[in-house]
C-alpha cells in the first residue's frame, strides 16, 4: 500500500518534531539519534512542557544599574582631581557646577540622571572675594597690611592695585600667597604688606582676582595720618590694690604735646602726670603717664572716662578716649578665662550668658564694676560670674 504524500501541514508538523527533538533528548535520557524510534508523542509533548516551564522569565525585579551614554559629553573634566569628594560629600546636585565638572562620576554614583539636557548644562563656580586690613588709619612712613581672599574653580590668581596702578608683577612689596584647598572650589589667600608708605592723605588698595570663566575686584580706602595716638592698656581695669597707669602716647611729625581731659571726677582724686619726648626714625614720639592711686580713691568702685589727644591743631581728630575701671579686688578663678580678650571687652556691656560663657574673665570683672557699668541687674552685691546660682 503506497503511502499518501505528506500535505503541506503535515510536512511544517514534521519539521517542528525534528527541531524539538535534540532539545528533549537529555531529559529523556536519550541519544537524539535514537529518539524518534524510542519515544511516544506523549513522552515528546512532556518533555516540551518542562522545557517551556524552565525557559519562562522569571516576575522576580532585577537590579538595574544606570548607563552611562558614550554618544554624549559624559566625562570628568580633565582637571578635576575631586569628583571622589564630590561624590562622597553629596555635592553633585542636578544643575550644579559640581554635577558638570563631574558628571561621569556623579551619574555613575546615582546621584544625578543620565538625561542629555542634563549634560549641556553649563553652570559654573560663583567667584567670592573678600578684604580686610588690619585697621583704617595708617601712620605716614609706616607699612600697611591688606588681605584679600577669593573662592572659585578654576582656583584665582590674584594681584595687586595700589592708586590703580598694578604692583603685583614689580616684585617690589612682600605678598604671600596661602590656598585653603577646598573640593573643587577653592579658596585663595594674599597678603600685601606696602612697606614705608610716604604718601598722605588716603591710599586706595584693589584687590583683583581673576580665573577663566569670571574677573572680580574689591577695593579699599585707608587714611594716612602724620601722626597717630595710642593709649594703653587697651583694656584699662584696674583693681582697687593696684596703681592704675595709663599711658597715651603720640607719634609722627610735630605731634604737638599731650593734651589730657581727665573730667571732673579724676581731676579730684590723687593723681600724677609725667611726660617724655623723643626722636624714632625720622619721627618724634612723645609719651604721657597718668598714675591713678587707687587706694587713696574716695570711694571704691570708680570709674573715669578720659582722653588723650595732641595740641597740635591739624591732629585734633585723633583724640582716643578711654573707661578707665577702678574694681573691688576679687578674685578670678582660673576656669574663668576669655576666649579673646579684645572682643570681650569691646562688648563688656553686652554681658548676657552667651557672653558670660565665652568671656568671664571680663565679665566678672566687670560685675564688680561701677554700677552704671554693671551686668548685674538684681539687688544686692554683683555676684561673679563664675560663682555657682
Amino acid at each position: 500500500m503506497n503511502s499518501p504524500n505528506p500535505t503541506p501541514n503535515m510536512s511544517r508538523s514534521i519539521s517542528f518534531w525534528l527541531m524539538l527533538l535534540p532539545l528533549v533528548a537529555p531529559g529523556l535520557g536519550l541519544s537524539p539519534t535514537t529518539l524518534i524510534s524510542q519515544v511516544t508523542v506523549s513522552q515528546l509533548l512532556e518533555e516540551v512542557s518542562k522545557l517551556l516551564q524552565a525557559e519562562k522569565p522569571s516576575n522576580a525585579p532585577t537590579a538595574r544599574t544606570q548607563q552611562v551614554p558614550e554618544m554624549l559629553p559624559c566625562t570628568d573634566d580633565p582637571e578635576m582631581e575631586d569628583c571622589t569628594k564630590v561624590v562622597e560629600n553629596d555635592l553633585c546636585i542636578a544643575g550644579s557646577f559640581y554635577a558638570r565638572y563631574c558628571r561621569r562620576s556623579c551619574i555613575l554614583a546615582g546621584k544625578i540622571p543620565a538625561d542629555e539636557p542634563h549634560l549641556h548644562q553649563e553652570a559654573e563656580a560663583d567667584l567670592v572675594m573678600n578684604m580686610t586690613s588690619e585697621k583704617d588709619r595708617y601712620l605716614q612712613g609706616s607699612d600697611i597690611t591688606v588681605s584679600c581672599f577669593a573662592t572659585g574653580y578654576p582656583a584665582p590668581e590674584i594681584y595687586w592695585l595700589l592708586n590703580a596702578s598694578e604692583i603685583s608683577s614689580e616684585k617690589r612689596y612682600q605678598e604671600n600667597v596661602t590656598d585653603f584647598g577646598g573640593i573643587l572650589s577653592r579658596t585663595i589667600r594674599s597678603v600685601i604688606t606696602v612697606t614705608n608708605y610716604t604718601g598722605g592723605g588716603r591710599v586706595e588698595l584693589a584687590c583683583c582676582a581673576i580665573n577663566r570663566v569670571h574677573f572680580a575686584t574689591r577695593s579699599k580706602w585707608l587714611k594716612i595720618d602724620r601722626a597717630e595716638i595710642n593709649v594703653y592698656p587697651e583694656q584699662p581695669v584696674f583693681k582697687s590694690t593696684q596703681e592704675a597707669l595709663v599711658t597715651c602716647v603720640i607719634k609722627g611729625i610735630d605731634p604737638g604735646n599731650v593734651s589730657w581731659n581727665l573730667g571732673h571726677s579724676l581731676g579730684q582724686e590723687p593723681h600724677t602726670v609725667v611726660d617724655s619726648r623723643w626722636e624714632e626714625n625720622g619721627m618724634t614720639v612723645v609719651q604721657s603717664n597718668v598714675t591713678i592711686f587707687a587706694a587713696q580713691l574716695s570711694t571704691i568702685p570708680k570709674t573715669f572716662t578720659i582722653k588723650c589727644s595732641s595740641t597740635n591743631e591739624n591732629y585734633r581728630d585723633l583724640g582716643v578716649i578711654k573707661d578707665v575701671y577702678i574694681i573691688k579686688d576679687v578674685e578670678i578663678p582660673n576656669n574663668c578665662t576669655d576666649s579673646n580678650s579684645k572682643m570681650c571687652f569691646s562688648r563688656r556691656r553686652m554681658c548676657n550668658a552667651v557672653m558670660q560663657r565665652n568671656c568671664c574673665k571680663t565679665c566678672t570683672l566687670m560685675s564688680n564694676a561701677e554700677r552704671e557699668h554693671s551686668f548685674s541687674s538684681g539687688s544686692g552685691p554683683p555676684r561673679r560670674v563664675c560663682d555657682p546660682p
